[in-house]
């Protein structure tokens, strides 16, 4: 009913309106409605026109944005993995050296009980008497450990600059091969470190010339060059190969040659030498002997220890050259202050030092005065003196110098066992 009435309302209103004629033409009226319509086109045109590059812009500004952080995050990703590889090889390197320094710390460790800082219960220290003369003795039978303990590198100085060797485990031997010098006067030892077995020894001593270079090192003859070795270490012998014709370069060659076999083999407790040429036994080695089928090895008795020089390489040795059956230590280290130019040997005792010894069962005391220094010189004359006290027989050397230290020996104050070589060179 509402709404017919509302309809009604409307429909009388509308009749009321007063009337509004319009006088244009039909089609005057529809003219400008198209040309409206045609004004407004091109421009709605243009606007579409002018909106329709902005999608195609947002989807590559959209790409690049994308592509940049993807860079950004393989920049970092790189970054973060060499950060990664530096810190692992830091801490790699971190780790070695604190393990180097955990051994020498190790190593240091008789040092650092020579000062009487209290340590602890402990049986490691070897015991000690104090003979007549007020000298250290130490009575502990493994001194070797004592001698390498106290040659550690001090002042810069590197183990290196040493010419003795001690041997490092009871799985290890250490052989001395000596080689005579250019004019056959006289010895120099080299001592290779390698494993304590029968086969090792063996294959080692065969393969020697393939293994060292002694050319190289400035020696021009190998007395031992060519031989074959069969080690027998239950019956205490060692037989030896010799090629066709083998033959000495003279008579200080041939008596150097029982030396050389003496020094090589009888600290591996082999004293028995079977000769033998072509599987035959029996070698002709004049002057030693025509048709010698064995040698019984002997200790080569009293020797000195001088410097022996190439300068053609700038290396330095440590010579041995024979002494005398009468000769004393005190002699022999007076000799050991004499040059022999003629063959390159220096002293190894600096002739304006003053030597004095004290005797004590198997132990030398050696008092030292002169300008010791911590350098090369003073490393050089300790170790001759050690390696000839050797030969006479002492199995231990008490020094006593104004320096607490010289070079790799870091506390004098405690007697040093004698080496078990000399010369060390690496196999």
């Amino acid at each position: 009913m509402s709404n017919k009435w509302e309809d009604k309302r409307i429909e009388g209103l509308l009749k009321k309106m007063p009337v509004i004629k319009d006088q244009k033409d039909p089609e005057e009226i529809y003219q400008q409605i198209a040309d409206n319509l045609d004004e407004k086109t091109p421009q709605r045109k243009r606007k579409q026109n002018s909106k329709s590059w902005l999608i195609p812009s947002f989807a590559m500004l959209a790409v690049l944005v994308l592509l940049a952080v993807i860079g950004q995050s393989f920049m970092r990703t790189d970054f973060n993995s060499t950060q990664q590889e530096s810190a692992d090889i830091m801490s790699s390197e971190s780790a070695e050296n604190g393990q180097s320094s955990a051994t020498l710390e190790e190593k240091g460790a008789p040092q650092e009980e020579s000062t009487g800082e209290p340590k602890g219960e402990t049986n490691d220290e070897p015991n000690k008497e104090q003979n007549d003369e007020g000298d250290s003795v130490i009575t502990d039978n493994d001194d070797r450990e004592v001698g390498k303990a106290e040659r550690e590198p001090q002042n810069g100085m590197e183990a290196a600059n040493s010419k003795i060797l001690y041997q490092e485990s009871a799985d290890t031997t250490i052989l001395q091969l000596s080689v005579p010098d250019k004019t056959n006067q006289f010895l120099v030892p080299l001592a290779y470190e390698i494993m304590n077995d029968e086969q090792t020894m063996e294959e080692y001593l065969n393969r020697l010339d393939q293994i060292v270079d002694l050319k190289a090192l400035g020696f021009s003859e190998n007395l031992l060059e060519g031989l074959l070795f069969d080690i027998n270490t239950e019956r205490n012998e060692v037989t030896i190969e010799f090629p066709v014709n083998y033959a000495f370069s003279g008579d200080a060659a041939a008596q150097q040659f029982e030396t050389i076999l003496s020094q090589l083999f009888l600290p591996l407790n082999i004293d028995r030498v079977i000769l033998q040429s072509n599987g035959e036994t029996g070698v002709n080695l004049a002057p030693i002997g025509e048709n010698v089928e064995t040698l019984k090895l002997k200790p080569p008795g009293k020797q000195i220890y001088k410097i022996y020089h190439d300068s053609s390489r700038s290396a330095d040795w440590l010579a041995v050259l024979p002494g005398e059956d009468q000769q004393t230590i005190e002699q022999a280290f007076q000799e050991m202050k004499q040059e022999e130019p003629a063959y390159d040997l220096e002293p190894s005792i600096p002739p304006n030092f003053e030597i004095s010894v004290n005797q004590h069962d198997n132990q030398l005391a050696v008092s030292i005065s002169g300008p010791v220094a911590n350098n090369q010189t003073a490393v050089n004359m300790l170790e001759a003196i050690l390696m000839t006290a050797k030969s006479f027989g002492f199995k231990k050397v008490n020094f006593h110098v104004d320096q607490a230290e010289i070079g790799p020996y870091n506390n004098l104050e405690k007697p040093l066992p004698v080496p078990d070589g000399v010369n060390p060179v690496l196999p």
